[in-house]
């Protein structure tokens, strides 16, 4: 079984399934929450699944960023409330579609 990693690049990733490939275990996390001034950002979600396919259709991708201080990260993460607060990490998704 081949694996597949891909990293955030601020820009939407395609992924066309292979003749002979009929699914695929995907595992895909959010990204990392940054730090505040007083506390540590939390950790992204991660979900697992397989997914029935058919060989030739193209999925794409995004991996989400961690965000800074007081801002949003790349993928729709929220930003702190206040420059004491930390932003919340984008989200990292997979589909059909070439947006989400």
């Amino acid at each position: 079984m081949a694996t597949y990693t891909y990293n955030y690049t601020g820009s939407v990733g395609s992924y066309t399934v292979p003749a002979g490939v009929s699914s695929l275990k995907i595992t895909v996390k959010g990204a990392k929450g940054s730090d505040g001034r007083f506390l540590g950002g939390g950790d992204g979600g991660v979900a697992t699944g397989t997914l029935a396919v058919t060989a030739g259709t193209t999925y794409y991708y995004n991996v989400g960023n961690t965000s800074g201080n007081y801002t949003a990260g790349y993928g729709e993460g929220g930003a702190g409330a206040n420059p004491y607060s930390g932003g919340g990490g984008g989200m990292t998704w997979f589909s059909t579609q070439n947006t989400f």
